[in-house]
């Protein structure tokens, strides 16, 4: 329709560029883009009568932006996934055409999905609801766990808040925001593979590793399961499911206590300076451990201020100070003592392990099952805490940690006069 000049085509796409914010935050507050401030249900319509007259990739990616800016999710993937069906099944037909294997222009408009009003507007997508809190997206998840730094005025919620929001949402909202990023996440699996088929590449990155991301947050007993790659090429649900090494499994306190020190023994090789380690060797320490002894260990100083709040309306405090001290769980016997040079500087507590983990991705994707079968077994323990904060820290430089551990004031800007 652009090559015959049709007017109504033109006449749109000068008028929804308009429409379409050039970034994601406000230049002048910084604020995330406001879906009142325009019509975008308005160039949703416009849109609908091109889209029968035509089967054109340009005008479906823009249905795209416009439905993902309107923080609709459903409208969002069910536009992806009209994208992929038109290139799988009528790829000689949709425009742009493909000319003598040229594909640049078809490319050029897929291009647009990676844009970072299309990313982050799926970011700050409501993906359910919280009794409490009220809507939760996927960047207050990327906040909470240490992925993303919230901006001035977005509000932090910590991470238990965003556990317990998920397991008491709507289960009819949530099963309908699973059935979406499915969807959305085999769309974009179908674009590629259209375009493997005919020996190119659609250029996709940002947008289908998000929405893995994403899928793995709304649904994590499914990520758990994830199986490794499928016949067909579909990739696994998370990464950890395929790259969690050959051996181990997280059945029982030994075989995590095990797991742990695997997971500690691959750092002190080879990536000594990673807070993943410290982390790790303390999780390793707690397993196993009384909620008394956990606390003693996590923080001393206030152990004796620390009480439990009991009756209903009214109540009265009983110090856990005062409360008689459980007997301390006798685990089984570690591994044989380790062979001579093989027991690690600092790292005299930490047992010989019998497996040998050889990679980070590795040694994190060994990590999350420890944190889930914790989750799962001992919600009370604080093992998948550290656990999730170590993956968090695992893969930051140096100057990022820092930012992390330490106050505000530790550090200033360049140029800044002390």
């Amino acid at each position: 329709m652009d090559i015959a000049e049709d007017a109504a085509y033109l006449n749109y796409f000068a008028a929804v560029e308009g429409i379409l914010p050039p970034s994601f935050f406000s230049s002048e507050d910084g604020k995330p883009f406001d879906r009142t401030t325009v019509d975008l249900p308005g160039q949703i319509d416009a849109l609908e009568p091109l889209l029968r007259r035509t089967r054109d990739i340009r005008l479906m990616v823009t249905r795209a932006r416009l439905m993902v800016l309107n923080r609709d999710l459903k409208g969002f993937a069910v536009s992806i996934a009209a994208i992929a069906e038109s290139l799988d099944l009528y790829w000689d037909a949709v425009h742009p055409r493909v000319v003598d294997g040229e594909m640049t222009a078809r490319q050029s408009a897929l291009a647009a999905l990676e844009l970072p009003t299309v990313v982050f507007a799926l970011q700050y997508t409501p993906l359910f609801e919280a009794r409490r809190i009220g809507p939760i997206s996927y960047r207050a998840w990327m906040i909470a766990n240490g992925g993303a730094k919230a901006r001035d005025g977005e509000p932090a919620l910590n991470l238990a808040s965003i556990v317990s929001a998920r397991g008491d949402a709507e289960p009819a909202m949530l099963e309908e925001t699973r059935g979406n990023i499915r969807l959305l996440k085999a769309s974009l699996s179908r674009i590629r593979d259209a375009f493997a088929k005919q020996g190119g590449s659609a250029g996709l990155e940002n947008l289908p590793s998000l929405t893995n991301n994403i899928l793995a947050f709304v649904d994590p007993r499914a990520a758990e399961s994830a199986k490794p790659a499928t016949a067909d090429g579909e990739e696994p649900e998370m990464a950890s499911a395929s790259s969690q090494p050959s051996g181990f499994s997280a059945g029982s306190l030994t075989d995590a206590k095990e797991a742990l020190a695997a997971i500690a023994d691959y750092y002190a090789r080879s990536e000594p300076s990673s807070p993943t380690l410290p982390l790790v060797r303390q999780a390793h320490q707690l397993v196993g451990k009384s909620f008394f002894e956990v606390m003693s260990v996590l923080v001393p100083t206030q152990i004796e201020k620390a009480a439990f709040q009991i009756g209903g309306d009214q109540v009265f405090e009983l110090p856990l100070g005062k409360l008689p001290k459980p007997p301390e769980l006798h685990m089984p016997a570690e591994s044989p003592n380790p062979q001579p040079g093989e027991v690690l500087d600092g790292a005299a507590d930490m047992p010989h392990t019998r497996n040998r983990i050889e990679s980070r991705s590795e040694a994190i994707g060994l990590l999350e099952q420890v944190e889930r079968h914790f989750r799962r077994t001992e919600p009370s323990s604080p093992v998948p805490w550290l656990c999730e904060r170590a993956r968090a820290l695992a893969e930051r430089d140096f100057m990022a940690v820092l930012r992390d551990v330490l106050p505000k004031a530790a550090l200033r800007n360049i140029g800044v006069e002390r």
